[in-house]
């Protein structure tokens, strides 16, 4: 069910001190660095994400710990931002429904999506996930606050 997803590097080569901070959020060079760290204790196990503790290495994490993780990762974004004050309330499942919802404005095709995030069709996007991005109102919804975040304290 699952299929594979080709990550592209954000900044290849970094010109400005924006390009530089940009690469240190880069998908594709986080995964490198941690696919070279962890070599030696996944050979014994196929798993992207595995324990560093030894009475549980080499075994898998568990999809609640990296629930834990990205959570945490989320709030410390906040908080390098200087906006933990503005944390709303959230779970791994409702990031995956925000990250979705960023595809999708982006203009990502309905096909696409579904593909990545192993759905069968767009049906589980639509009724479950979709969130109105493009609404024009006083109060920001969450989607609307998680697409702002990253454009505020961004350096000049």
């Amino acid at each position: 069910m699952h299929s594979d997803i080709e990550l592209q590097a954000l900044v290849s080569n970094p010109t400005s001190k924006y390009e530089h901070l940009l690469q240190h959020m880069c998908p594709v060079r986080t995964l490198k660095i941690h696919l070279d760290r962890t070599r030696e204790v996944r050979r014994q196990n196929r798993a992207l994400f595995v324990h560093f503790d030894p009475a549980k290495a080499p075994h898998q994490i568990s999809k609640a710990t990296l629930g834990r993780f990205l959570m945490a990762a989320i709030q410390e974004a906040y908080f390098i931002l200087d906006r933990e004050g503005e944390i709303v309330s959230a779970n791994p499942h409702s990031v995956r429904g925000v990250a979705t919802n960023w595809v999708e404005f982006a203009r990502v095709p309905p096909k696409e999506i579904c593909r990545a995030a192993t759905w069968s069709g767009p049906c589980s996007f639509a009724c479950h996930y979709r969130l109105n991005l493009g609404e024009d109102n006083n109060s920001p919804n969450f989607a609307t606050q998680m697409l702002t975040v990253p454009t505020r304290g961004r350096p000049k």
